[in-house]
């Protein structure tokens, strides 16, 4: 059985946005996406309801 993973908001905001110029922001991006890419599938995920909303 996977652990259990919480996404906070800014873990999805991070994994979805737009190029930025910030040298920090952007290596937040970049750290965000290789976790993403090579990570998930260790773990059962979960987002609140709240990130779904329009």
């Amino acid at each position: 059985m996977n652990e259990t993973l919480y996404l906070e908001t800014s873990f999805i905001g991070y994994l979805t946005a737009r190029p930025r110029q910030s040298l920090i922001v952007a290596a937040n991006m970049a750290v965000t996406r290789e976790c993403w890419n090579t990570r998930r599938s260790n773990f059962e995920i979960y987002v609140s309801q709240v990130v779904f909303l329009p």
